[in-house]
């Protein structure tokens, strides 16, 4: 019998937390150097949440703040121009923040290769929306010899945080399925 999309869906989210669980039982044991705690880890999981939670508030305010944007059409960068912007580099911040605590987390814990790519691939995420935070992008339409260094940076982070971002919830996702 086939599963629809939301029965994977759930089943995928069931081994995750299974997953994540169990990452937060075995990181007690040391393997190795730089292994975390337990509460280390615990620590860094309820961080995640708080940084994740901050990004989507600013996120939304933002959203509110600037109505003449239409959130289906618009690239949440635009919304780092003008007088709040501080909203959105707090936004790209606080989920560079997740993100880094994330790896932490994963890293303590029992892995694969395919987990430690995923990995990899979240802290490289991290780094793209950092630099994203710290270059906020440079008006829509400004042709390409005058973009300023900024603007500059932020097309490098967008082209390292986004690919990264994606690939290391589709591979991490993959490794948790496979009970690896």
């Amino acid at each position: 019998m086939a599963l629809s999309g939301r029965q994977r869906a759930c089943s995928s989210r069931r081994l995750m937390s299974k997953r994540f669980v169990d990452v937060l039982k075995t990181s007690t044991a040391p393997a190795g150097r730089n292994a975390l705690p337990y509460h280390g880890v615990v620590l860094a999981a309820r961080a995640v949440i708080g940084s994740a939670a901050l990004a989507l508030l600013a996120l939304t305010v933002v959203h509110f703040l600037k109505r003449d944007l239409d959130p289906s059409r618009t690239m949440i960068s635009r919304y780092a121009l003008g007088p709040y912007g501080w909203l959105m580099a707090l936004c790209f911040a606080a989920w560079a923040a997740a993100s880094a605590l994330l790896f932490v987390a994963l890293a303590a814990g029992p892995s694969s290769s395919l987990d430690r790519v995923g990995q990899i691939l979240l802290l490289a995420a991290s780094i793209g929306l950092t630099m994203a935070a710290r270059f906020p992008m440079d008006p829509v339409g400004t042709p390409h010899r005058e973009m300023s260094f900024s603007g500059r940076m932020h097309g490098i982070a967008f082209l390292v945080g986004v690919p990264a971002l994606v690939l290391a919830a589709s591979i991490l996702s993959l490794a948790a399925s496979s009970g690896s």
